[in-house]
C-alpha cells in the first residue's frame, strides 16, 4: 500500500502515550468482548451442543463489533499528530473508516477462517464439552472468556505492530499473527497487561530497524528546509519522536555527511553587497520555505525571526527571504 512518509512516521510521534493509550483500548475491548461472549453462550445453555454453537457462533459475529472497530480506534490512535498539516487533515477528515488505511477491513470473518484451525487446536477437549447441554455451555462459557480476552489482545497486538512498523506488516498479516501469538501465548482470561505495549518496537524484530529507515528518510526531506543543527529540535519538540531514535537517525545522517558543505550566509550578503546578480527566489526554494515556514510557526517565532532562520538554514538572501514571507502572507489574505 502506497501511504505518504508522513503518515507511516505518524506513529512515532508521542510514541510512548500512544502505547499507554492502546493498551486501554485492548484491555477495554477484551473485558467487553469477553462479558459478550460469555453472555451468548450461557443464554444457549439449553440447547444440545448450545455451548459449541455459541462458541461458533461469537467468531463470526464479533468481526465488526469487536475487532473492526477495536482496529480502527488503535489506527486513530496511532495516526495523531502527522507531521505534516495536509496529512493530518486528511487523517482526521476521513475518520480512517473507508480510507487506504483503513486496517480494520482486513479483519473481517474471512481472517478468522484463517486462524479456526488454529484455534481449535489451541481450545482442545474443552471445545468438545461444548457438545453437551447445560454442562456444556458452563464449560464453553469459561473456555470463550479465555478465548475472547486472548484473541482480542493478538488482534490489538498485531494491529500495533503494524503501525510502530511504519504502517506495514511484518512480511504479511499471517507473519503478524504468528508474531503476535508467540507474544500472547496460551488461552486465558485476564484482560489486562497481557503485553508490555512500551517494548513493543524493541521486542519485534525489525520493527525499530524500519522505524529508523522511515524516519532517516523522512528527514532527509526536511533537513535542508529545517537545517540540520535544528532537526533535533524539530523532532523532539514539536514532533515527539523518542530521543532514541532521533539519537540513531541523526546519528547515522551524521557519518554520512561528508563533504555536505554549503555556501554560508555570508557569502550571499557579500555578493549582494558586490553588486553580484543574486538568483531570483526559485518555486522550488519558495516550496522549501513554506515547509520551514510551518516548523517556525510552530515554534512561536515571529517574522524577524524566521527571516534571519530562513537565511542560515535555506540559504537564500535577506531579500530572497523578505520575498517569500510577503508572497506566503499574499495567498492567506482573502482574494489572495
Amino acid at each position: 500500500m502506497d501511504l505518504p512518509l508522513a503518515l507511516r512516521i505518524a506513529p512515532f510521534s508521542d510514541a510512548a502515550g500512544k502505547r499507554r493509550a492502546v493498551t486501554a483500548i485492548i484491555e477495554d475491548y477484551a473485558r467487553n468482548h469477553q462479558a459478550a461472549d460469555v453472555g451468548i453462550t450461557l443464554a444457549t445453555s439449553w440447547l444440545p451442543a448450545g455451548g459449541l454453537i455459541a462458541t461458533a457462533g461469537t467468531l463470526a459475529i464479533q468481526a465488526p463489533l469487536v475487532y473492526q472497530p477495536m482496529v480502527r480506534e488503535i489506527g486513530r490512535t496511532y495516526l495523531a499528530g502527522a507531521p505534516d498539516d495536509e496529512v493530518r487533515a486528511l487523517v482526521h477528515d476521513t475518520a480512517i473508516e473507508g480510507a487506504k488505511w483503513d486496517l480494520g477491513v482486513l479483519f473481517g470473518v474471512e481472517f478468522f477462517e484463517e486462524i479456526l484451525t488454529e484455534l481449535l487446536r489451541e481450545m482442545g477437549a474443552g471445545a468438545l464439552l461444548g457438545i453437551i447441554p447445560f454442562i456444556g455451555s458452563i464449560a464453553a462459557a469459561v473456555l470463550d472468556a479465555k478465548v475472547a480476552a486472548t484473541l482480542t489482545w493478538r488482534v490489538g497486538l498485531m494491529a500495533a505492530i503494524y503501525y510502530e512498523n511504519g504502517c506495514a506488516w511484518l512480511v504479511d498479516r499471517k507473519t503478524t499473527y504468528e508474531r503476535a501469538h508467540l507474544l500472547i501465548h496460551g488461552l486465558s482470561a485476564k484482560t489486562e497487561g497481557r503485553f508490555d505495549m512500551s517494548g513493543v518496537a524493541d521486542t519485534v524484530d525489525g520493527v525499530r530497524e524500519q522505524q529508523r529507515t522511515l524516519l532517516r528518510r523522512y528527514v532527509e526531506t526536511i533537513k535542508d528546509a529545517v537545517g540540520y543543527d535544528h532537526l533535533r529540535e524539530v523532532l523532539d519538540m514539536q514532533y515527539q519522536i523518542e530521543p532514541a531514535l532521533i539519537d540513531a537517525v541523526l546519528g547515522e545522517i551524521r557519518r554520512r555527511r561528508i563533504g555536505d558543505v554549503r555556501p554560508s550566509a555570508a557569502a550571499h550578503e557579500n555578493g549582494a553587497a558586490n553588486g553580484e546578480a543574486m538568483p531570483v527566489l526559485s518555486d522550488e526554494a519558495y516550496e522549501r520555505f513554506r515547509i520551514v515556514l510551518r516548523v517556525y510557526r510552530n515554534l512561536h517565532l515571529d517574522d524577524a525571526a524566521i527571516v534571519e532562520r530562513c537565511i542560515a538554514d535555506l540559504d537564500i538572501s535577506r531579500e530572497a527571504a523578505l520575498e517569500a514571507l510577503r508572497r506566503e502572507r499574499s495567498r492567506t489574505l482573502p482574494g489572495g
